[in-house]
């Protein structure tokens, strides 16, 4: 760490503003440490391999060894970290865990099989020293409880404002941002109530938050095994129309969609993306989605219209045609993935829904529709009513 503080140091010298922020982001990312990155980077490295090559024993026998060395290189941070913190770091072993079991279910080489099981055994143990009473699954059902009796705050008051700057790039304080989130609930909620008043009307129902949801899930429920085939079916018709109207999309275009694997539930309650070989010219995504129904999956169609908006149309888009300089050619820093690109990829993500949304209000009066168009529309009144579909979604 010391060479490569040193090393920042110099490069300093004779970086410009854009490389300065870079330079930033790598001291704070270096010097930032807590529990939880521990099992996280080890998992999330895991996956990225098994994505792109699948087992390679080779590859995964080396990366066990380096993992064993990661853990005790954390061990010697300690174990009194607050509770939220010691929560974290637990669910992330038991999902790094489940990994491991996977693989070592999987492989037939015994070398990687020996490595992985030491490997688990060193998690088991490192793990034991974060457990907080009552963790067992490490869902929402779980954790909230123990969070109300318990949770005093993470402890980052004073480094907070410095992670949001060289991080995430927000000019903003932590407070300022806390305003701003509080004034767009309070901007939004009127509109809630509104759109749940009027589907309760349709529902024929009590006009509250809770009932609506229940009798939205309950009215456009997909089958869990059917949620996989549901998405790919939607995607294909709605690419045609985004296209055509809201995002052109890269012809190397390359999302895989797949059910969110066990060990990853605790991480992707619902759905989410990850982006690989951004810098190569085969980069692809993988988009999550998750139907175990302990969790958190899709409540119908609507929501599922909207997630798959949001993840495929909004950061799977951004990130390939980015990573590929399709219609812009950002420089290399500007490709290279760090935290920098979460709030703008969050940003075009929920301002695509907007647009998707306000897309398909248009259509609805439309009188002229393209065959594309034609066979979107086709598909979502499948459903049901369309205008009563565009208030649920």
């Amino acid at each position: 760490k010391k060479r490569i503080l040193q090393k920042i140091g110099k490069l300093r010298n004779k970086a410009d503003e854009i490389e300065s922020r870079f330079l930033d982001y790598l001291e704070t990312s270096l010097m930032f440490e807590e529990p939880p990155e521990c099992p996280s980077i080890i998992l999330w490295t895991f996956f990225a391999h098994i994505s792109k090559e699948g087992i390679n024993p080779g590859h995964l026998i080396m990366l066990s060894e380096n993992s064993i060395k990661l853990i005790d290189a954390y061990n010697k941070m300690g174990y009194d970290w607050a509770i939220e913190i010691k929560i974290l770091t637990y669910r992330g072993c038991k999902g790094l865990i489940g990994i491991l079991e996977n693989v070592e279910k999987q492989t037939k080489d015994e070398k990687l099989k020996k490595g992985i099981r030491e490997l688990e055994l060193k998690v088991k143990d490192y793990m034991k020293n974060f457990f907080v009473p009552g963790l067992d699954k490490c869902d929402f059902s779980e954790i909230y409880p123990i969070l109300k009796e318990k949770g005093k705050g993470m402890d980052r008051a004073e480094i907070y404002p410095e992670l949001l700057k060289n991080l995430y790039d927000y000019p903003e304080t932590p407070e300022e941002i806390e305003k701003k989130a509080l004034g767009w609930l309070e901007k939004e909620m009127p509109k809630l109530k509104e759109i749940t008043n009027e589907l309760a009307k349709i529902y024929n129902i009590e006009p509250s938050a809770e009932k609506v949801s229940e009798e939205m899930t309950k009215s456009r429920k997909i089958e869990r095994r059917n949620i996989v085939s549901f998405i790919l079916s939607l995607r294909e018709k709605l690419r045609k129309v985004m296209e055509k109207n809201l995002v052109r999309i890269t012809p190397k275009y390359n999302t895989k969609v797949i059910e969110t694997p066990d060990y990853l539930l605790a991480f992707i309650p619902s759905a989410a993306m990850s982006a690989y070989d951004t810098l190569t010219e085969k980069p692809f995504n993988i988009y999550f989605t998750t139907t175990n129904e302990k969790f958190s999956p899709p409540a119908g169609s609507p929501d599922i219209v909207q997630t798959l908006v949001h993840e495929e149309f909004g950061h799977c888009v951004n990130f390939t045609n980015s990573a590929l300089c399709f219609a812009y050619k950002p420089s290399l820093l500007e490709r290279i993935n760090t935290t920098f690109h979460y709030p703008i990829s969050e940003g075009i993500s929920f301002h695509r829904e907007t647009e998707s949304l306000n897309l398909l209000k248009q259509l609805a009066s439309k009188k002229d529709l393209s065959n594309e168009e034609k066979e979107l529309i086709g598909y979502i009144k499948s459903f049901g009513e369309f205008e009563t579909f565009l208030k649920e979604v």
